[in-house]
């Protein structure tokens, strides 16, 4: 079997309501197939990354819902696998955590497009959440004096 069409491991899962609500104020994308939240950075350890899946009720139907999720844990896991490969530098894994709120567009779409589009919203994640690390810290005020 070719690197290809070798399956990726999925990512473990959060659970706890708690975590879904600490990511709230986290860094968002708004894609096609669904909006991503959350902290996530370039680091040393390879299972950092957890991921959690939200479908509203509104969304669908429970087979649909179902669906959606499975759908989008598939993806986000073979997506982090390519913004890994991708990252520069001697860190080869993300850690942190990611919420995913599907969208109805999640059954339309190709599993090879919400790869790439997963893809590119983790980039686009590592990239706000390094702005957000970087503006958190403040210059230290002078001294009177």
């Amino acid at each position: 079997m070719t690197s290809e069409h070798q399956h990726p491991r999925l990512l473990p899962t959060v659970r706890k309501r708690a975590r879904f609500i600490a990511n709230r104020r986290s860094p968002k994308t708004v894609l096609e197939s669904c909006t991503l939240l959350g902290n996530i950075k370039p680091c040393e350890d390879e299972d950092g990354l957890q991921a959690g899946y939200t479908v509203t009720a509104k969304t669908g139907n429970a087979v649909e819902r179902n669906r959606m999720k499975r759908r989008l844990r598939h993806a986000v896991a073979a997506a982090a696998d390519n913004a890994k490969r991708e990252m520069p530098g001697p860190q080869k894994a993300i850690c942190g955590e990611i919420i995913l709120i599907a969208r109805r567009r999640a059954l339309d779409i190709s599993h090879q497009a919400m790869v790439l589009e997963l893809t590119k919203g983790i980039d686009r994640l590592l990239s706000k959440s390094k702005k957000a690390a970087t503006s958190s810290q403040k210059a230290p005020r002078p001294a009177n004096g």
